[in-house]
């Protein structure tokens, strides 16, 4: 990478989704964080302006979307607006979009999923070109 790029890794549905991407995307340069908590991710989005932002997002099996309930701090945060919002899930992007309407309007800042399981050097040398041009992938061209 030219220059360093800070990530943030929201996991609050218990699942160890990162596993590979995290180790990928360091070699290429990128700073991780990671919270386990919307609180503790709302902090760190307080202190950093993060260039990728990901977020575990799973059906929670009654039509809502386990992890989705950080989306409206993310896609208010001033400080985030340049940055790209991608979900990651142990299901495909096609069971999030069969849930309630006011969980899929939470998604509107979501540019991208990736499905588990990824190829994790893959993956991340997807992620550095798009934290490099983030072009309208960015969350103020999303919300």
């Amino acid at each position: 990478m030219h220059k360093s790029r800070e990530v943030l890794m929201v996991g609050t549905c218990g699942i160890d989704c990162y596993h590979g991407l995290d180790t990928e995307l360091k070699i290429n340069g990128a700073k991780i964080f990671k919270a386990n908590t919307k609180e503790d991710a709302e902090a760190l989005m307080g202190a950093h302006n993060f260039h990728l932002i990901m977020v575990n997002l799973e059906p929670d099996g009654e039509g809502g979307i386990a992890g989705s309930s950080i989306l409206p701090s993310i896609a208010n945060h001033q400080n985030q607006q340049d940055a790209v919002c991608l979900s990651i899930s142990t299901q495909s992007s096609v069971s999030l979009l069969q849930s309630h309407p006011e969980y899929l309007e939470k998604l509107k800042i979501i540019s991208g999923w990736l499905d588990l399981p990824t190829q994790p050097q893959k993956a991340a040398s997807l992620m550095v070109d798009i934290m490099h041009a983030p072009g309208k992938l960015s969350i103020k061209h999303r919300s």
